[in-house]
């Protein structure tokens, strides 16, 4: 054996330890208090995983795998440059997707959230948090588009839509697809 060298099995350990022990997205998060407690700080076990991208280029990739395994994104402009960067793509695994209040363009966001689940095939977690204030802007059948496409996510196991007040309008388009998510959990 070569000294000074960590085996990959043992690297590959690590960063998926550190991996889990990131901040949870979704299941911890209270919804009531505020939204994005979960998301504003910064885990110190992303920090670390971003540091082992950078000490040599053999751990490069299994941490950035990890990474890039969740993203977070918080209004339709994020989204929009979210699909210009190098997370997007079946490696993705968890998307917490949050509207802002004032300023989004709902026709867009509904857009780029139905080529977000065509685009990412492989997600274990969707939470979209959606606000009312928006749903008086767009029509409020129109999120079954997106709804639609979610029965393509065969290995979901976690679905989170949520919006802060209101009813969700494409409830019975959401009853027709829940069934043919085989692998969702809750």
């Amino acid at each position: 054996p070569v000294y000074g060298v960590i085996p990959p099995l043992i690297l590959d350990l690590v960063t998926k330890q550190l991996g889990r022990e990131r901040v949870p997205m979704v299941d911890r998060t209270d919804w009531d208090v505020n939204v994005f407690s979960s998301t504003n700080r910064v885990c110190p076990r992303t920090v670390d995983l971003k540091n082992m991208a950078l000490v040599h280029r053999t751990w490069a990739l299994p941490a950035q795998t990890i990474l890039r395994s969740r993203a977070e994104i918080i209004g339709t402009k994020s989204l929009r440059s979210f699909f210009r960067s190098v997370y997007i793509g079946p490696w993705l695994r968890d998307v917490y997707f949050a509207t802002m209040l004032d300023g989004e363009n709902p026709d867009e966001m509904l857009e780029l959230l139905t080529l977000l689940v065509e685009k990412c095939t492989n997600l274990r977690t969707l939470c979209l948090y959606t606000s009312f204030r928006l749903h008086h802007q767009l029509d409020p059948f129109s999120f079954s588009k997106v709804v639609k496409k979610l029965q393509h996510l065969q290995s979901l196991e976690s679905l989170w839509l949520v919006q802060d007040r209101g009813h969700i309008a494409c409830l019975p388009t959401l009853c027709d697809v829940l069934p043919k998510l085989t692998s969702l959990r809750h």
